[in-house]
């Protein structure tokens, strides 16, 4: 039996792999609703309001683009761009913003053990990758009660974001 963690990637086993539809099943990843939300409760210290970006700092994950949306949507006007993760791109993304004149609105404060007390506090989190298996960090965010924006990358939003959430899964341009 292969599992897959989300049907998306179930689809691509069966059309691209060519696996038996009878060897293939989709398992979610399992969380703690209720400990994300009692988590989601320590406090922080932190000048809000901010918005927010979690993830690896890879080439997949597009904290480029995030950084992109941020700029040229106006919200460092407004709001400071907290991004936490680690990985071999912070330096290549702190130099973007500075090219864009935003080094003061976008903050690099790597990894954190409580992922889930900095999104209950984000107005916002968006998520900007070209690829995801299942983005957990939208169904996390969600748990924390924070707004999420998603762009519609391949696999996982569509699967996370229903009915009305549905608004907030985002086109990319080409």
């Amino acid at each position: 039996m292969n599992v897959c963690v989300s049907k998306g990637l179930e689809k691509e086993f069966l059309q691209k792999m060519k696996y038996n539809r009878n060897k293939v099943s989709v398992i979610y990843n399992p969380l703690s609703v209720s400990e994300i939300r009692k988590k989601s409760l320590e406090p922080i210290e932190f000048e809000k309001p901010y918005m927010l970006c979690v993830g690896r700092l890879v080439d997949l994950k597009r904290f480029d683009r995030a950084i992109r949306i941020f700029y040229h949507g106006g919200f460092h006007r407004d709001y400071k761009l907290v991004i936490l993760g680690q990985g071999g791109l912070k330096q290549k993304l702190e130099e973007q913003t500075k090219q864009m004149g935003i080094q003061d609105r976008v903050c690099f404060l790597g990894w954190k053990e409580n992922v889930y007390a900095w999104m209950r506090q984000a107005e916002l989190l968006y998520q900007t990758s070209d690829r995801e298996a299942l983005p957990m960090v939208l169904i996390e965010a969600l748990a924390s009660g924070t707004w999420v924006v998603a762009g519609n990358c391949s696999y996982g939003a569509e699967e996370i974001l229903l009915g009305e959430l549905s608004d907030y899964i985002a086109e990319y341009e080409q």
